[in-house]
């Protein structure tokens, strides 16, 4: 399992220097910051494919451990936060589904927070062509300031992060966010390549 994440680290790191089109060279400024929405605009349509093959579909073995570490329940809510194009979302989903027995999950299940809109947008459609549009609720927003997109009563049994603390700028406030969040005995789950 350890190659396997070496493996993806270094496949990752060349994709975002080489296969990525729009990269900012060391030193050169830009006016769309690292870890941004727009900078996730800008690769959202080459990214789940980029990450299919340099990952050789590893990536989705590794959420699905990350989402069998969280043991839900039938009827318990989850946040993805970073959810990106929805994958942890659908499988979350899907999950909840059949921990009831295939039957139909309560509307807004789980929740997906992203700052990228053409992320979400992918993720929208992902959704759609998996029959969930009805369980996931895709919004945007800022994992540093959750209030942003979500009222201020709603409260998570278990909440994912896949793949996106590392571009956070302020990881001290994206945990102190997602773990205001959880109600009495949820549980958050963050699965990242590096520290």
């Amino acid at each position: 399992f350890a190659l396997k994440i070496a493996i993806f680290s270094a496949l990752l790191r060349f994709a975002m220097y080489y296969v990525f089109p729009q990269r900012v060279s060391e030193g050169q400024e830009s006016d769309v910051p690292v870890g941004s929405g727009k900078m996730f605009d800008a690769i959202a349509a080459n990214y789940d494919r980029t990450n299919t093959i340099l990952s050789l579909g590893m990536h989705a073995d590794w959420r699905r451990e990350m989402i069998d570490a969280l043991n839900l329940k039938a009827g318990e809510s989850v946040l993805d936060a970073g959810t990106g194009t929805a994958d942890v979302a659908i499988m979350l989903a899907q999950r909840l589904k059949s921990l009831n027995n295939q039957g139909d999950i309560p509307p807004n299940s789980v929740i997906g927070v992203d700052p990228s809109q053409g992320m979400l947008s992918i993720g929208r459609e992902k959704v759609a062509r998996a029959g969930l549009s009805d369980a996931i609720l895709l919004l945007h927003g800022d994992v540093q300031d959750l209030n942003t997109s979500l009222p201020d009563s709603a409260t998570f049994d278990a909440i994912t992060m896949a793949f996106a603390i590392r571009n956070v700028p302020n990881r001290t406030l994206a945990i102190q966010q997602l773990a205001s969040r959880l109600r009495p005995g949820g549980r958050l789950a963050i699965l990242e390549l590096q520290s």
